[in-house]
């Protein structure tokens, strides 16, 4: 039970985070599949401690949704904090809609050799 309080403590957070950001952290999946039609969900891929792809565009308005395939814990913290996907374990996910155009670095808070840059196109 703690864990599954922990999950939504931690998705909630994102999502105040996140609003106040500009920035929407979700954790249903129902959320991408209502996407308009000029929005688009992509995809990183947290696997053998990288990220992947490590680089990636998207276009404002579009969603990055984080998936941790590894055995051990990860995150997706952007360099300065602007956003974080909180704590990710195996198998756990997490969404960010992006609002505005910017390029971010990120690393994975537990282990900062991971890196990864998103590029916000307006």
């Amino acid at each position: 039970m703690r864990k599954l309080t922990d999950t939504i403590n931690r998705r909630v957070f994102g999502a105040l985070l996140g609003a106040k950001l500009g920035v929407l952290a979700t954790g249903a999946n129902a959320y991408t599949r209502s996407l308009n039609q000029r929005s688009q969900a992509h995809t990183v891929t947290i696997k053998r401690f990288r990220f992947v792809p490590e680089h990636l565009e998207i276009k404002v308005g579009d969603i990055v949704e984080w998936v941790n395939e590894d055995n051990a814990p990860h995150t997706a913290t952007e360099d300065n904090v602007v956003w974080d996907t909180g704590n990710l374990e195996k198998s756990e996910w997490a969404q960010i809609e992006f609002k505005e155009a910017a390029t971010y670095n990120y690393i994975c808070a537990y282990h900062p050799h991971m890196k990864g840059t998103l590029t916000v196109l307006a």
